[in-house]
């Protein structure tokens, strides 16, 4: 007799994910102050705090022998993917970018840009990771999450303060942006 085993509902943990990409980012900064430059060094250093960099990025309310077996299975490929983007990807070129520039003098501008790039791949990681393993499901993603507020919100209220002190408008874009940048949100106007 076959056993029915029902699909399990997931739930990204975004603000774990942002933590989580502030830590490589801020690893690969200390490794850079300690006059490490070594690639090779930077990312084994990655990988050996992989499963922490995993630990708690996704989650689900069931508590079941098959959802652990799955959540298990989803974390296996999310540490394979993030290996991958360490070794070989998007992190390793971010790392032998900052090897190759690095001047001593933190870039915060560029340390927001990449922090949001870390993001995005750990973000799409999982959401890969989770398609990839049967009877996982990832639900419902609403749009008014708290970081969609928040960023609505900083939004507006720089509009408002555009609009109050008369700033021109071949200048407001650049402004907005820049602001969105150093606050770590991504827009572009």
């Amino acid at each position: 007799m076959m056993e029915y085993k029902s699909a399990v509902e997931y739930s990204i943990n975004h603000t774990r994910i942002k933590e989580r990409s502030n830590e490589i980012i801020n690893q690969i900064e200390y490794e850079l102050s300690k006059g490490l430059f070594d690639y090779n060094e930077i990312s084994n250093n990655l990988i050996l705090n992989i499963d922490h960099l995993v630990d708690g990025l996704i989650s689900t309310t069931v508590a079941d022998k098959h959802s652990v077996h799955l959540t298990d299975e989803i974390n296996s490929h999310i540490k394979e993917m993030i290996m991958y983007l360490i070794k070989t990807g998007p992190i390793r070129a971010m790392i032998e970018s900052r090897i190759d520039s690095y001047d001593k003098k933190p870039n915060t501008q560029k340390t927001s840009q990449d922090i949001t790039r870390v993001y995005e791949l750990l973000n799409n990681s999982v959401h890969l990771s989770v398609y990839k393993v049967p009877g996982a499901y990832l639900g419902s993603i609403s749009m008014f999450t708290i970081s969609g507020v928040v960023h609505w919100l900083i939004l507006i209220l720089i509009i408002i303060f555009i609009i109050s002190r008369g700033i021109p408008v071949s200048e407001y874009k650049l402004f907005i942006n820049r602001v969105m940048g150093y606050i770590g949100l991504s827009t572009r106007i």
